[in-house]
């Protein structure tokens, strides 16, 4: 039987699929029990360990990785192509929809301070709801996207659609989309009245957004991460936001994670938190879990599946 190390849990209706094409699964597990069937493991499904060199060392005969969800950045590139490893992965459309419904929530959340206004209604403030500044609605603002795939273009068509936004996106490799295409990341954000940041995360995107752009957003503007950590310069936001440079932010992914006790955003009362959650629905989880295992199926067995260092960004990581 074909052996499959599945280094993360996944829900019944992937892992049932599987043991149907006459797959053995081998769950990981603390206690490392796993290791004894390592030699004879062709395929691995994970979701957020490190695919490095050590691990790989431990799987001599592995032919195809899944990843469940869209970022590759925890896989070591380099070592599983100079292996001959099929990398596979899901591709934000099958979490689209989720990515973008939070999305759109921390958009929601910052723009109208939830976090001030829960605090100070909780600490017996309520009389001071007079003297709160008046916000901005996000009805018919302008909407800056970076990054056109499935993930920036779904939460366009949410904003488009619900809110009446106008849209515009920056994205050097996404095809047109329906919204205007800025030529410049510069130029967007000058335009937007917020930016919604659902690019991957690869050499050419870390730390493209510093002090600098996001003062081009104004001191109205609210800015919100939700595609991978290290695009946005953590730091810098930071100081934006104390200086007033942007009016919020709210992220759902960090440079490092988890983040560290005294990360600089952690302290900043106008910033909207969440710990990497945002694709975390059960519609979108039993959706992923079993989109991958029928393309690490598939490539075992000699069939066609999405392989990632076929997608354009890859070549610029």
């Amino acid at each position: 039987m074909t052996k499959i190390l599945i280094m993360q849990p996944l829900p019944d209706n992937a892992t049932a699929w599987l043991r149907e094409q006459g797959a053995e699964l081998v769950l990981a597990d603390e206690a490392g029990a796993w290791r004894e069937h390592a030699a004879a493991v062709r395929a691995l499904v994970y979701y957020s360990v490190p695919v490095d060199k050590p691990l790989l060392d431990l799987l001599p005969a592995l032919e195809v990785i899944g990843k469940r969800g869209a970022g590759v950045d925890t896989v070591d590139l380099a070592e599983v192509a100079a292996r001959g490893i099929k990398l596979t992965n899901v591709g934000a459309g099958g979490n689209a929809t989720s990515v973008a419904e939070h999305a759109l929530t921390l958009l929601l959340a910052a723009t109208r301070e939830v976090p001030v206004r829960d605090r100070a209604t909780r600490e017996g403030r309520f009389r001071q709801r007079f003297e709160m500044p008046l916000v901005n609605e996000l009805s018919g603002s302008r909407l800056g996207v970076v990054g056109a795939g499935h993930i920036g273009r779904r939460v366009a068509e949410m904003c488009r659609n619900a809110f009446g936004c106008e849209i515009g996106f920056y994205d050097p490799y996404g095809a047109p989309a329906a919204g205007t295409m800025f030529p410049t990341l510069g130029v967007l954000l000058e335009w937007a009245d917020n930016a919604i940041v659902a690019a991957p995360l690869t050499g050419e995107s870390r730390g493209m957004i510093g002090r600098p752009e996001l003062r081009l957003l104004g001191p109205e503007g609210v800015v919100v991460i939700i595609s991978r950590g290290g695009i946005v310069d953590e730091d810098a936001l930071a100081e934006a936001l104390v200086a007033g440079e942007v009016r919020g932010a709210a992220t759902d992914v960090y440079d490092r994670e988890p983040p560290r006790d005294d990360h600089p955003l952690f302290g900043l009362p106008g910033i909207v938190l969440s710990p990497h959650v945002a694709g975390g629905t059960r519609q979108s989880r039993e959706r992923t879990s079993l989109t991958v295992c029928q393309q690490v199926w598939a490539l075992l067995n000699g069939a066609e599946a999405p392989l990632v260092g076929a997608q354009p960004w890859l070549a610029r990581s």
